[in-house]
């Protein structure tokens, strides 16, 4: 089994999750002496929801990532970010060290519940002359729901505006007042079906 030593984000969404519009709904500003700070929050919100850190590990708004690995990928390892839309490139050192590009023709993405595999074509094969190193293989591929916050689903924005939320009217670390408890069908419900293991 092939996992990746290192994802890396090559193409940025070209939107966030959010608008300052809907921000300012959420927490009830009316307002503009709080727009940069919910602004930040809005971006700590779509950070906590996303990327490879996280247990979603989802890049919800078109964008292109990269899986660094010390070999091909086999039929049952999973790229590190999710939902794979197209395989890029799969490109690899060769025993002298010299980048080459694996043909497209030879592979597809193949999808499940838990991300994108890799798949070889019938009678296609991995190259066999590949360099003993942790970043001899890389993978780029897109991920999303669509260009857009709207097509992204519907549950996951409310969990981003629940955040914002929070934060903004809990600005401190500790709550020192009452004992805090979660929301019932909050953001770990509505977060939950798009956990990643």
């Amino acid at each position: 089994m092939s996992v990746a030593v290192h994802a890396s984000l090559v193409t940025a969404p070209d939107t966030s999750l959010w608008t300052l519009a809907e921000l300012k709904k959420q927490c009830e500003v009316e307002h503009d002496l709080d727009n940069e700070y919910l602004e930040a929050l809005g971006a700590v919100a779509e950070s906590a929801l996303s990327g490879p850190e996280t247990v979603y590990r989802q890049g919800w708004i078109d964008q292109v990532w990269q899986d660094v690995r010390p070999a091909f990928p086999c039929a049952t390892d999973v790229l590190t970010m999710a939902p794979v839309t197209s395989i890029q490139a799969i490109t690899y050192m060769d025993g002298a060290g010299a980048e080459q590009t694996v043909p497209g023709s030879d592979y597809y993405v193949a999808t499940s519940h838990l991300g994108g595999h890799v798949r070889l074509v019938p009678d296609a094969s991995w190259p066999t002359d590949v360099i003993a190193r942790q970043d001899a293989v890389k993978i780029e591929y897109a991920v999303g729901y669509g260009a857009t916050a709207g097509h992204v689903p519907a549950s996951v924005r409310h969990a981003l505006l629940l955040l914002v939320g929070h934060y903004y009217r809990h600005r401190e670390a500790v709550i020192l007042t009452g004992a805090p408890k979660e929301l019932p069908q909050g953001v770990a419900a509505l977060m939950q079906p798009y956990r990643r293991f």
